[in-house]
Order: structure tokens, then sequence, then C-alpha cells
């Protein structure tokens, strides 16, 4: 089972210039959306430029302080394991009087 990391930002206080806008307090971020590298991410690596980047393209308003937990989550499907339910049985053939490539699903 691969690892992955996910980051856990809570307490989040926006500056929405003083307009009410619906906004969450907590969000979790997928590391891989920080386009870092795994071992750059975890508690000690300082993540507020990325996540202050992250919150306000995604939402579109500034950020004023938040906090947050770097945690290791097991992926809950195997790498080299196809679920054949999910696969297509796919057939290619060519047609060599209309001179093109047949696909049969």
């Amino acid at each position: 089972m691969a690892e992955k990391k996910i980051i856990r930002v809570t307490g989040i206080e926006w500056d929405t210039e003083h307009y009410y806008v619906d906004l969450p307090t907590n969000v979790t971020i997928d590391a891989d959306e920080l386009n870092l590298y795994n071992d750059e991410i975890s508690n000690d690596s300082p993540l507020s430029d990325e996540i202050v980047d992250y919150l306000s393209d995604k939402y579109g308003w500034l950020v004023k302080a938040f906090d947050y937990n770097v945690e290791e989550e097991e992926e809950d499907y195997d790498e080299d394991y196809i679920d054949d339910e999910d696969s297509w049985d796919l057939e290619v053939g060519f047609d060599p009087y209309m001179g093109e490539y047949t696909f049969d699903c």
C-alpha cells in the first residue's frame, strides 16, 4: 500500500473585506496539489506560503491566519492492482477495404 500525505488546515480566517462570504474554516489538501515532493512535506517544513497560495487560488479570497498539520494516510488501493470491473476490453483491428482501424469495446 502506498502512503500519501495530506494537510489538514484548520482555523482559517479569511480576509473578506467585511463581506459575508460562506467560506470553509477547515480544509483538507492532498499534498500532491501543492506541487511539492513528498519528502518536502512535513510538520517541520514551512508550508505557509504554499498553503496561502493554494487557498487563495481555490477560493478567491485572501487568508489572514490558519493552523495546519501534515498527516500520512494509507491509500486504499494497491498501485499494482487493476480491478477488472473498471477496465475495458478493447479490440483493435484494421479494415483493409476501408483503410482504417476499427475499435470494439
